[in-house]
């Protein structure tokens, strides 16, 4: 059975193939891997060895002839297929396009679907030929850095450096196939000295270690912690190195190791991505230039001007932490911090990219533990005064449990601190931290908060933390004219 899919995103990539009413074992599974977001033809099962699927184990065992149901089901929402095709040529190789014409062996072939929009087939291109240099100097475009100090681990290439690219996010190893791997991707940015931090993913079969070399030298070494859960990110699953130089397009190399904690299941050296932050953080312009005589691309930095601040200003807060809300469990608790004064309308620092405040919450038995990411909320009153400026910073929890909570605030400044994970400048308010007591909540009967938050539990319907009770929701969606609202400003 092979079956031509398009998957919307990193997990909408199976299907199940059935015959005359019932699913057999052959025909469970069907699993892409490669290939997202386009069409693309597959005939692979998904199997305890092989996440991404063992070839040659999807068929249907068909005993008797004549007419015979063959069913689909789709494993997740988001997957998309129009074509399937039924062979006995166990070597049968990848049809190309939308694959061969239909075969009728009697009666009228109905009318084919048109192919779906924005079609495009996953074609392997050539490596394209090196350009000699030019003769003359070349001067192209003005252009700004790319990214904000960030490579994400899909940037680098994964065909043939024996990683895969799981869940769009993470570069990852197949244990039984390969126990490392190792790719690499130019350093894209202005030459400088930075610090560097490699991001991992915490695994719960074993500790995986990591080498990053920058320019071909080894910059270190890092073994992640070993995880409660199946994966797990956070901040003790990183490591960073400090001060180091580095050129434009030197090539930034990430090596990882799969490991054990038990012999028999491995981890996957999962990580996402290499941060960089400028020692000086002077933001710039390059122009790339290239003279006749020269072998590499040259940069030429120029600083970017910063914009001015909304006048006229009000001073900054004095820090203070208070608590609002009803202080009970499943209420919603919110944090406001007396912070730096910012008006919507500033640049550099503009209050929603270049502030970072997050609130690490975390009740006395240890658990649950949340880091709960803050905004800027003007002057605390805004959807009913329309402010624009303010010194309110806040953030909001709802308790899983009574007892007693503590929280310690981070807020750091800095070029796109609050859109990328470099570090930051610390502010006089960073690491504010106190307590507070939440009682158990007095709601009955259709009161939500006396049932708990709902929760995504990997099945058909969302269930209350509290009572494990499952919310069937029913009712028309709304509001169907939210654009009309009256109390949206500025319209």
């Amino acid at each position: 059975m092979w079956v031509r899919c398009f998957s919307t995103g990193s997990e909408d990539n199976g299907i199940h193939v059935g015959l005359n009413g019932e699913w057999p074992e052959t025909g469970q599974r069907l699993q892409w891997c490669e290939g997202k977001r386009t069409w693309r033809w597959e005939s692979k099962q998904r199997t305890q060895k092989q996440h991404c699927g063992e070839p040659y184990k999807i068929f249907l065992e068909i005993e008797k002839p004549g007419v015979h149901e063959i069913a689909f089901s789709m494993r997740e929402d988001g997957f998309e297929f129009d074509r399937f095709l039924m062979t006995k040529d166990r070597n049968f190789k990848r049809p190309a396009g939308v694959g061969p014409k239909s075969v009728v062996k009697s009666g009228k072939l109905p009318a084919a679907y048109a192919i779906p929009a924005g079609y495009k087939e996953v074609v392997p291109q050539p490596t394209p030929k090196k350009k000699k240099a030019p003769k003359k100097a070349q001067l192209a475009k003005p252009i700004v850095l790319k990214g904000n100090g960030v490579l994400r681990a899909s940037e680098f290439p994964a065909e043939g450096t024996d990683f895969y690219l799981d869940r769009d996010k993470w570069m990852a190893v197949v244990p039984d196939k390969h126990k490392s791997a190792s790719t690499s991707e130019p350093f894209p940015f202005e030459r400088g000295r930075y610090s560097v931090t490699l991001f991992t993913v915490g695994e719960n079969d074993g500790r995986s270690s990591y080498e990053l070399f920058v320019g071909g030298s080894k910059i270190g070494a890092f073994v992640n912690p070993l995880a409660k859960e199946m994966y797990t990110e956070g901040p003790k699953y990183s490591v960073t190195w400090k001060n180091l130089k580095i050129e434009t397009a030197d090539d930034i190399r990430v090596v990882a190791h799969v490991a054990s904690e038990d012999g028999k299941e491995y981890s996957r050296a999962r990580w996402s991505r290499v941060a960089f932050k400028r020692v000086d953080d002077k933001p710039v312009k390059v122009v790339l230039a290239r003279a006749p005589s020269a072998k590499k691309p040259v940069l030429v930095a120029k600083p970017i001007p910063s914009a001015p601040l909304v006048l006229p200003r009000e001073p900054d807060g004095d820090g203070k932490v208070t608590i609002t809300g009803e202080l009970k469990q499943w209420h919603k608790v919110t944090l406001n911090l007396a912070g730096p004064y910012a008006h919507e309308q500033d640049n550099q620092p503009n209050p929603f990219t270049d502030y970072r405040m997050e609130v690490h919450f975390r009740h006395e038995s240890g658990s649950p533990d949340y880091i709960v990411p803050g905004y800027f909320a003007a002057n605390g009153k805004a959807a009913n005064s329309s402010a624009k400026g303010g010194t309110v910073w806040r953030a909001h929890l709802s308790p899983d449990k009574a007892g007693k909570w503590s929280y310690r605030v981070s807020f750091v400044r800095g070029r796109n601190a609050a859109i990328s994970d470099i570090d930051g400048a610390s502010t006089p308010f960073h690491k504010k931290k106190g307590r507070f007591n939440i009682k158990a909540t007095d709601k009955k009967g259709r009161d939500f908060r006396g049932k708990g938050r709902l929760t995504y539990v990997d099945n058909r319907y969302l269930q209350f933390a509290g009572t494990k009770e499952y919310f069937l929701k029913a009712g028309a969606d709304a509001p169907e004219t939210f654009l009309g609202c009256t109390d949206f400003d500025d319209t």
